[in-house]
């Protein structure tokens, strides 16, 4: 994009900027003239060409903008309001960043003022007071900016290299990020949408949507969030503490809703079916701490709950090679769960008492390839020998399978560096489901 810009454009753009910095210094204390005045500017600066715009990622009219918002962000969270001509102030400010994060190439240019910490703080301070302000903010006309926010965060992180995601100055919008999906007000939110909606409102998106995404989303690496608090968040000090949030408050309120919804599941619309997906993928997070857990009945009761959603037919015949349809996402969610959940050996036994192995048998045919291969994972660790030895031709195949994805894998891993880690990640999955299975021991004596 940058190199389609001529340098006459570019040095008037700096120029621009350097006036703007010259002529409207930051003021915290505001005044009527100077937050019209801004709004004009920042409308004016919102006219700018994208390709112009991000030749330029930081200038001191950057850090104006990010210290506007700070300072609006705070009042707000102090006084539960700011006068119409601030609310537009800080929409127009929020719509700047989200503008410059989504149309630069290389995010890693915005580190040294996007992450300042008082900016960080002023987010977090919000969202820790997010129920009082919801009270006072009946058009959540300032709440749907700080909605704007956190999605430019997730989108700012999601971007990053996997090497800068464990920047420590993520860790507050993190625990913020937790204690909005393990508030009352989560609960509430979730509890009161309609099976058949069609759409969000914002409180919702905030909730349901944005929140459980910034922790579990998936960008072309498996779960960034999850890599970041096993590798380097939970090594510190707050690690039992965030493992317990999940599994002792979160997975039992989250097990309670989906046993609300479940009965209404053929009635499930785009709505919640996004939100059901992205509270699946919140669980995900903690793969590897399940074991004290296991035995209690919430993490059982949320495997029963996504076993009847990957058996409803009407769910899985809507299932395409597309990862944006809301069914696909579904049941490749529920699955990746799932998986996660087979891993722990008393989990692993629960699952397999079940006796639902007829159950994947319609999944391995679906036409989205992390499906399938979920569901190959999952096979390989609850088939035992009577299984095995009942359809022995079944049995063959997937060993087969699963020896194909593992070449395909390594081949693709050999000659593209896209989505390094979750390839990566998918070859450990396989090969354990290879190395420590009975079926790898008995498909020995089978020939196919």
């Amino acid at each position: 994009m940058q190199h389609n810009v001529d340098k006459k454009s570019q040095r008037k753009f700096q120029s621009m900027l350097d006036d703007f910095s010259r002529k409207f210094r930051y003021k915290s204390k505001r005044s009527i003239i100077y937050v019209n005045t801004m709004n004009e500017v920042i409308k004016q600066f919102n006219g700018v060409p994208s390709s112009i715009l991000a030749t330029i990622t930081s200038h001191k009219f950057y850090n104006t903008i990010r210290n506007l918002i700070r300072d609006l962000l705070i009042d707000w969270n102090s006084s539960y309001k700011l006068n119409p001509d601030e609310t537009f102030l800080l929409r127009n400010c929020v719509l700047v960043l989200n503008r410059l994060v989504n149309i630069v190439e290389d995010v890693t240019v915005f580190t040294s003022w996007l992450l300042e910490p008082l900016f960080i703080n002023a987010i977090v301070d919000c969202m820790s007071n997010i129920d009082q302000l919801l009270s006072k903010d009946k058009e959540k006309y300032n709440f749907k900016q700080l909605t704007r926010l956190l999605d430019l965060f997730c989108t700012y992180y999601r971007r990053l290299p996997s090497h800068l995601q464990n920047d420590d100055r993520f860790n507050r919008l993190f625990e913020a990020t937790m204690d909005c999906l393990s508030s009352s007000r989560y609960d509430r939110t979730f509890r009161k949408l309609k099976p058949n909606a069609k759409s969000m409102t914002t409180e919702e998106k905030f909730f349901l949507i944005q929140c459980p995404s910034f922790l579990s989303s998936n960008h072309g690496r498996t779960f960034p969030f999850q890599i970041f608090i096993l590798n380097i968040y939970f090594l510190g000090t707050k690690s039992n503490v965030i493992i317990e949030q999940l599994l002792e408050t979160m997975v039992p309120r989250y097990a309670s809703i989906l046993d609300k919804h479940i009965r209404s599941i053929n009635e499930w619309n785009s709505a919640i079916i996004h939100a059901v997906h992205h509270l699946l993928l919140t669980i995900v997070l903690v793969k590897g701490y399940y074991a004290p857990y296991a035995n209690g009945q919430p993490l059982q009761w949320l495997i029963d709950h996504i076993v009847r959603i990957i058996s409803k037919s009407t769910i899985v015949n809507k299932v395409n090679e597309h990862s944006t349809t809301p069914e696909t996402i579904l049941i490749d969610s529920a699955l990746k769960t799932l998986t996660a959940f087979v891993h722990d050996p008393d989990l692993r036994i629960y699952i397999k008492q079940l006796k639902i192995i007829s159950i994947f048998r319609p999944l391995i045919l679906l036409p989205y390839e992390s499906i399938v291969f979920h569901v190959y994972i999952i096979l390989s660790y609850i088939m035992d020998e009577d299984d095995i030895k009942s359809s022995e031709k079944e049995s063959g195949r997937l060993l087969s399978n699963i020896f194909d994805s593992l070449r395909k894998k390594i081949k693709l891993l050999s000659k593209t560096s896209k989505n390094h880690e979750i390839t990566k990640h998918n070859i450990t999955l396989l090969a354990e489901a290879v190395q420590g299975n009975k079926i790898y021991y008995v498909s020995l004596k089978i020939k196919y």
